[in-house]
């Protein structure tokens, strides 16, 4: 997609970032936050299946442009309707701090 438009921002979508916190006994788990609620452009542009300890699964890599941000990184993620999704890439389309390009895939 070279040039994108507002009205192509038709998904809402989740930004999620991670608290770390360490249990008693050790454990780090992960609390996420929702930090903004925007709209998006959401597309797969990928995806493949592989054998895992006699398991299939599945990756899907999805393209998602939004208005630009300077507070999005590859440590936060995206959840869209009931899919969780990790960044992978974060771009700034043409460097003029319109728009963004999120990489993320799901994996099942």
């Amino acid at each position: 997609m070279a040039e994108i438009t507002i009205g192509e921002l038709k998904h809402r979508i989740e930004l999620q970032s991670a608290a770390e916190s360490v249990g008693d006994t050790g454990e780090v788990t992960y609390n996420w936050t929702t930090y903004a609620t925007v709209y998006a452009h959401v597309a797969p542009i990928s995806g493949n299946e592989r054998w895992r300890r006699e398991m299939v699964g599945s990756t899907v890599v999805y393209r998602i442009y939004i208005r630009y941000r300077n507070d999005v990184t590859t440590k936060d993620r995206v959840v869209w309707g009931d899919k969780t999704l990790e960044i992978v890439a974060v771009l700034d389309l043409n460097g003029d701090h319109r728009w963004l390009r999120l990489e993320a895939v799901e994996s099942a």
